[in-house]
């Protein structure tokens, strides 16, 4: 593998754990748990559907939930 691609495996690792981290310390489990979800899906569905179809819009929306979720965990409406 070439260095560009294993720096860019690398940098993509340690930003998404760290990402997840930051969520599950920061808000909650269930805030980490969707973004871990909405890291999958758009690495391994939304990404490869864009030169495939437009029905990569309904899975791209569904990371919309994670951002839901911090901000009611910020604004304090919900009690996870």
């Amino acid at each position: 593998m070439p260095d560009s691609v294993q720096h860019a495996t690398a940098f993509a690792a340690a930003t998404g754990i760290g990402g997840l981290a930051l969520l599950a310390f920061g808000a909650n489990g269930l805030t980490a748990a969707l973004g871990g979800l909405n890291l999958v899906l758009y690495t391994c569905l939304y990404t490869p559907m864009k030169r495939k179809t437009i029905a990569n819009t309904w899975v791209g929306s569904i990371g919309k939930i994670k951002f839901a979720c911090c901000q009611y965990k910020n604004c304090k409406k919900i009690n996870f």
